[in-house]
């Protein structure tokens, strides 16, 4: 788990358990943009072992590539300063290996996992190597971010056969944008499109409380503290405003619940099929003035609502 946020003692005994149940099958994330030593690890092995006389050159071609910190957030941000022109040229290379490994006869079974490594690593220099400078730049860095998650989420379902549960942060896993910004084309809406009615999406919603959050440089701002690891940060929100889709949520007599918004009451699925102001909390800080807009029953299948929540407590 690069991404300190990720880092949790709670998620850790989660994974911990769910690896003791399913530890004959793979696991993996379909997100993108910290390309870990993992991915190169597993791509040069599978070089060296099946193909030896290519390993100068694929690791010429990854050379320098590497992250040089395990903090996501602040690689992310050591990242977009390189000059566009050197993020180009990374992608070339990345891309370029993962080109030379699609021409190699397979050698084993490991051979499409060595190929959706490999595919990872250039998805990743390839998101940077857009202009993120420029409006248009950031859009279509996003859009391809989300197209690449949900083709990421496919090639797992369709290689291993499995079902699966995948989680993500709500304005990736809705079916309509409800953070135009920063995600205008959500993974949720593609995989919709490629699974059909066997993809159902889950957003969380919850009415005050705690959360964290990461810093690329610098200190907590006004109202939060410092988390358990470097870099990071714990906020926290009171009761939500009146006409935010939060406030009204948690006026149900249950403290805590789970709303399937395809088979609520007419009176229920009209209200859920209105755009209202809500929360976005991902991996930032969040003050009011970030409220966007979200129709529920338009974004996800089912809702889980909570009450209160706290900060979940950071791995070192």
């Amino acid at each position: 788990m690069s991404d300190p946020l990720r880092r949790c003692r709670r998620l850790s005994v989660i994974v911990s358990g769910l690896s003791l149940y399913c530890q004959r099958f793979r696991r993996g994330l379909p997100d993108l943009l910290y390309p870990g030593d993992i991915l190169f690890d597993k791509v040069l092995g599978y070089i060296a072992e099946h193909h030896p006389d290519l390993t100068p050159q694929f690791t010429k071609l990854y050379e320098g590539l590497r992250p040089t910190t395990p903090n996501a957030g602040e690689y992310m941000g050591i990242a977009l300063t390189q000059p566009l022109q050197t993020r180009k040229d990374n992608a070339r290379r990345a891309t370029e290996a993962l080109t030379l490994l699609q021409q190699q006869k397979p050698g084993g079974d490991d051979y499409q996992w060595a190929l959706q490594h490999a595919r990872a690593l250039s998805q990743t220099f390839t998101d940077f190597a857009f202009d993120q400078a420029t409006a248009e730049g950031r859009r279509q860095a996003q859009e391809y971010r989300d197209t690449a998650l949900a083709d990421n989420v496919v090639w797992w379902n369709k290689t291993t056969g499995h079902k699966i549960q995948m989680s993500g942060l709500n304005a990736h896993i809705s079916y309509t944008p409800i953070d135009t910004m920063f995600v205008p084309a959500p993974m949720g809406g593609v995989l919709r499109e490629r699974l059909g009615n066997r993809f159902v999406t889950v957003g969380t919603s919850f009415d005050q409380g705690g959360y964290n959050f990461s810093l690329d440089k610098g200190t907590c701002p006004a109202g939060a503290t410092p988390a358990e690891r470097p870099l990071t940060c714990k906020g926290s929100v009171a009761a939500a405003d009146s006409d935010y889709n939060e406030y009204v949520l948690d006026q149900v007599r249950h403290r805590d619940f789970i709303l399937d918004t395809r088979t609520a009451p007419q009176p229920a699925r009209a209200w859920l099929a209105q755009p209202r102001p809500t929360r976005l909390i991902g991996g930032g800080f969040w003050s009011p003035d970030q409220a966007t807009e979200a129709a529920l029953a338009k974004s996800f299948d089912i809702v889980i609502h909570l009450h209160k929540v706290k900060a979940a407590t950071l791995l070192p």
